[in-house]
């Protein structure tokens, strides 16, 4: 038993390094492009806030503006938000009722 994790733990670890040789020419560049991005010496990381924040700020817009058919994120949030009142007086009309 011993041996064949061995050979599997070998076999695997040739993989790996075969894949990260054949990737790290395409997918590691495309990632260097972080470090144009500028504010690197003074924020670091959190530079990249300013471009999270635009892209939340156009989920949101996206989420209340598009419709699919005749549904969209706000009116699916409305509706559900009415039925849960109406469920909640009701519940209060029940209580004291009793």
């Amino acid at each position: 038993m011993g041996s064949v994790y061995c050979h599997l733990k070998a076999n695997i670890s040739k993989l790996i390094t075969q894949y990260k040789i054949e990737v790290d020419s395409t997918i590691v560049y495309k990632f260097r492009s972080r470090d144009y991005w500028p504010g690197k010496k003074r924020f670091g990381l959190y530079r990249f806030l300013p471009l999270f924040f635009c892209l939340g700020a156009a989920l949101e817009f996206s989420m209340i503006n598009w419709t699919v058919g005749e549904t969209n994120f706000y009116r699916t949030y409305k509706k559900r938000q009415a039925k849960n009142y109406i469920e909640e007086q009701s519940a209060n009309l029940n209580t004291e009722s009793k």
